[in-house]
């Protein structure tokens, strides 16, 4: 019992003091925060029952930005125009269900306007639902697209409205003489493990 005391006793020495020689890194201090761009879909449900081309207008909800080429009517692409005011124009043939756009915001989106309707037809207009202003409507322009240099978010690649190749390429080499040396990565690859259609 004697010759086990001052092993325990070493061992809390060595305990205590390896506990005052440590020094604990500062506490990090919360990073500022940066704004963060979001993506929403607005879709606007329309149960017109009526003949004839639709004029429909929406304003943007505060602190949005549209999205060119988001726009789309029952999941077909549709013209927009933007007007003055800065209100969307959409002009639909009537029987649609449901437009959807996208917009990016920072903060989040307030309640959504009300779409003004106007229908269309060989015998004049007809205003089916809230306000459309007919002057802003007709000098209103299509949205200026820019093509993006990369996608936003983690994914970096393929870019917004790619198209992907679906098929493989295949390349043929003429040469005069032998065969060359297929090599990868610097290591030859044999002949066998080619692949050939001739």
């Amino acid at each position: 019992m004697k010759a086990l005391l001052p092993t325990v006793l070493l061992s809390a020495a060595l305990l205590l003091g390896s506990t005052q020689a440590l020094t604990l890194p500062p506490i990090p201090t919360a990073a500022p925060t940066s704004s963060v761009t979001r993506e929403s879909t607005i879709t606007l449900g329309l149960e017109v029952v009526a003949s004839g081309t639709l004029l429909v207008a929406h304003t943007l909800p505060e602190g949005a930005t549209f999205v060119p080429g988001s726009a789309a009517v029952d999941g077909q692409p549709v013209d927009v125009r933007i007007g003055h005011s800065g209100r969307l124009y959409f002009t639909l043939t009537a029987g649609a269900h449901a437009l959807t756009y996208r917009v990016t915001h920072q903060d989040t989106l307030p309640s959504l306007a009300e779409p003004g309707i106007l229908r269309v037809t060989e015998h004049g207009q007809d205003l089916l639902q809230g306000d459309v202003d007919p002057d802003d409507a007709r000098t209103a322009q299509r949205p200026k697209e820019t093509a993006p240099s990369r996608t936003s978010g983690v994914l970096r690649l393929p870019l917004d409205g790619a198209v992907i190749q679906e098929h493989s390429t295949s390349i043929q080499m003429n040469y005069v003489g032998d065969e060359p040396e297929l090599r990868v990565n610097g290591d030859l690859v044999p002949t066998t493990d080619i692949l050939q259609f001739w």
